[in-house]
């Protein structure tokens, strides 16, 4: 039983770092955001993804000792929550474990919170794009032809200038 133990803590410390580098990651990818960088924003999004399929690799590790170390004390408890381990195994182990998950619990929170930050600033972003588009096509239509000042239809315009470069 130690054994299981041991590998649960194994576990939750490395998920915490997982978490760490994910965090660090999103705030990489925040600054991405307000820099308009196209490329740190692409490289952020691989590295946050392999860090994503990281962390689900490790939940699955710590679900199957949780549930490993539940089934031998309490006899079958399918998805064992951390605080049924912790009161399921000996007391030596009890603190480490409530540290740990007080440090998970700490870091997915803080993980939220610039996931939160960066989803606002994506959503300002693709509707300041949205509403370029917008004012695009609206110029478009209203230059669509017409008739010019001898009388004569004049033709629709093809090109369109959104910033004056002469200025």
């Amino acid at each position: 039983m130690n054994n299981l133990i041991e590998q649960l803590i194994s576990v939750l410390e490395k998920e915490l770092e997982m978490h760490g580098l994910l965090i660090g990651t999103a705030n990489e990818m925040n600054e991405a955001v307000k820099s308009s960088s196209i490329e740190k924003i692409q490289a952020a999004a691989r590295r946050y993804d392999c860090s994503i399929t990281g962390i689900a690799d490790l939940e699955e590790k710590r679900l199957a000792f949780s549930d490993a170390i539940c089934h031998k004390t309490l006899g079958n408890c399918p998805h064992a929550s951390l605080l049924r381990v912790i009161d399921s195994v000996p007391a030596a182990y009890k603190k480490t474990i409530t540290d740990l998950r007080a440090k998970l619990k700490a870091e997915i929170d803080d993980l939220s919170k610039i996931n939160y930050a960066n989803q606002v600033l994506l959503t300002e972003s693709l509707h300041s794009i949205q509403k370029t588009f917008e004012m695009i096509a609206a110029s478009r239509s209203s230059h669509s032809g017409g008739y010019a000042k001898q009388g004569k239809k004049a033709e629709p315009r093809t090109t369109l200038t959104i910033v004056n470069t002469i200025a």
